[in-house]
């Protein structure tokens, strides 16, 4: 008597993706951001000019805060400040004399 023996094996599904043809992404092209580009850009400088143009628009006082940024972004960097913006050291008491002191005792 002859036996049919029949053997299963699992389906060989392929998703197209999967198929040579798409395992390389395509590569950025001239004018698409490529990493020469972003290299050469100044990112920081066109975002706050960006932020500059959005909050003035929106607040006037943004102006006067950003000026201020900017010069503890120098005193950061050790960049040298004009003679007006210099702090002259005082002595701590200096104010004193103009302020009368008022003690509580002697109201009593």
């Amino acid at each position: 008597m002859n036996k049919v023996v029949l053997e299963f094996f699992p389906s060989q599904k392929y998703s197209s993706r999967d198929l040579a043809s798409h395992t390389n992404l395509k590569p950025r092209k001239e004018g698409q951001d490529t990493q020469e580009e972003l290299q050469k850009r100044n990112l920081r400088d066109e975002l706050e000019e960006r932020e500059r143009r959005h909050f003035s628009s929106k607040d006037k006082s943004y102006n006067d805060d950003r000026d201020r940024r900017k010069s503890n972004q120098l005193l950061l960097e050790g960049m040298k400040r004009d003679t007006e913006d210099r702090i002259v050291p005082r002595s701590v008491d200096a104010d004193d004399s103009d302020v009368e002191v008022n003690n509580d005792d002697e109201r009593l």
